[in-house]
């Protein structure tokens, strides 16, 4: 009984309070894991350092200690901002994931400056000689200050408007300066602390993971496989090889979204990749644009299959002001590894992401085919992947079924072949067709 009053309490206590007790909490797990990776590496006779010869030419900037120590405030009041107890979750979390890992890093392979920091007088030397008796130089990378940087600039952005959030965002560009202009890291702690920032907002966001798919698990296989070999070959090579750990990591990543965790892998938002997935994803994000550079070459930007429904591929900003100046006012949006140009998205958008080689389910095909049903009768709605082929086929070809335009799921593939010639629709894309046009007959 008195546990279940406790929890009911916690669940009821206002906002305020909750937001106080994670701004303690955060602060008092940030000194236990800071001073006692500090502590511990101390101990040891084999810390190194990382360092550039050309770093030397960063000046010392005495009075970027203040910025740099203003974020102790900026940390203790962020939990007061949030509107809700979602909010807060999230913010708390991902303060308390970046905490975390930086010191499991700093564990793993701490580091210690390689320069000496000048001596300072008067009024900032007593200020600095009161940080350095705490701030003992082995927590290096990643730069935990940086990846805090990072997590209060957008939560601070986020609640900021106009002028207020203009010198927000500049105080925390400062913050960032001041981790080098300080002497308090090295560049590569500073890189470092950016990843870490992002690996937090990707693995604690507000969009789900899981998200629908028709799973494809004979890509799935290719990638694990791959994955695994990335995985040898970088570990039998040593340090060097350790780089192709990550896009080992990042195609076990993608396997599991063709076994079933889907397109929430990428956690495109309302048409846009966020900076974490654009970061953490970025080898094979490349590899998808050097696809696309292909494949436009091959095909038209988009056909016509009826005079109020285009088919084609991704477009370029120039591309999509050049539809928009053709009717173009709606559109349905397959893509997953690409963010949407703003001219799109400005227009009736709407973002059914479905990943490359499979097809969209059939309630994302009910969903587009009611989308563009309503849609075109006020102009051109746009269907598009990221070449214009399977996937937005499966769609197009739902909506002929649906208007009676295509009898059967053969006379709809054959109206998109004649639309643009150089269409591939694949296996999983006819089979969408073909189960939609069975839904459809039994309902």
């Amino acid at each position: 009984m008195s546990n279940q009053s406790t929890k009911h309490y916690r669940s009821d206590a206002p906002l305020w309070k909750q937001a106080a007790l994670a701004s303690a909490g955060l602060s008092l797990v940030f000194m236990l894991v800071y001073m006692t990776t500090n502590y511990i590496s101390s101990l040891r006779s084999d810390v190194g350092t990382w360092y550039y010869d050309w770093e030397q030419i960063i000046p010392f900037v005495p009075m970027m200690i203040i910025p740099y120590m203003s974020i102790d405030l900026f940390f203790i009041a962020a939990p007061f901002l949030c509107r809700d107890r979602a909010e807060l979750r999230i913010l708390s979390r991902r303060i308390l994931l970046a905490i975390l890992l930086a010191g499991g890093c700093f564990l793993l392979f701490p580091l210690q400056l390689a320069v000496e920091r000048p001596p300072v007088s008067g009024m900032l030397g007593e200020l600095f000689n009161h940080f350095r008796q705490f701030d003992l130089p082995y927590n290096l990378c990643p730069s935990l200050h940086i990846a805090l940087r990072k997590i209060l600039a957008v939560h601070y952005a986020r609640h900021t408007h106009g002028a207020v959030r203009w010198a927000s965002n500049f105080w925390f560009s400062l913050i960032g300066l001041s981790t080098l202009l300080t002497y308090q890291h090295h560049v590569v702690d500073v890189a470092g602390g950016f990843v870490l920032a992002a690996v937090c907002f990707y693995l604690v966001r507000s969009t789900p993971f899981r998200l629908p798919v028709e799973q494809n698990r004979a890509v799935g296989r290719r990638y694990a496989c791959g994955a695994f070999a990335l995985a040898v070959i970088g570990i039998g090579f040593g340090s060097w090889g350790l780089w192709l750990l990550w896009p080992a990591v990042l195609a076990g990543l993608i396997a599991a979204g063709y076994f079933g965790i889907g397109p929430g892998i990428f956690d495109k938002r309302g048409g846009q990749l966020p900076f974490s997935s654009r970061l953490i994803l970025a080898p094979m994000l490349f590899g998808q644009y050097l696809s696309w550079l292909h494949y436009r070459q091959e095909c038209r930007s988009w056909d016509s299959v009826t005079e109020q429904l285009w088919i084609g591929r991704r477009l370029t900003a120039h591309e999509a002001d050049e539809a928009i100046s053709a009717g173009v006012t709606a559109v349905v949006d397959l893509t997953v590894a690409f963010s949407e140009p703003l001219e799109l998205q400005r227009l009736d958008y709407l973002p059914l992401p479905v990943l490359d080689l499979t097809a969209p389910t059939q309630e994302q095909l009910e969903t587009a085919v009611q989308f563009i049903e309503i849609q075109a009768q006020h102009g051109v709605v746009y269907v598009h992947c990221k070449i214009g082929y399977s996937r937005s086929a499966a769609v197009v070809g739902a909506y002929l079924l649906h208007t009676g335009m295509a009898r059967n799921a053969d006379e709809a593939m054959a109206q998109l072949r004649a639309a643009r010639p150089t269409i591939m629709i694949r296996p999983e894309a006819e089979a969408a067709i073909r189960g939609y046009h069975t839904a459809k007959l039994g309902a």
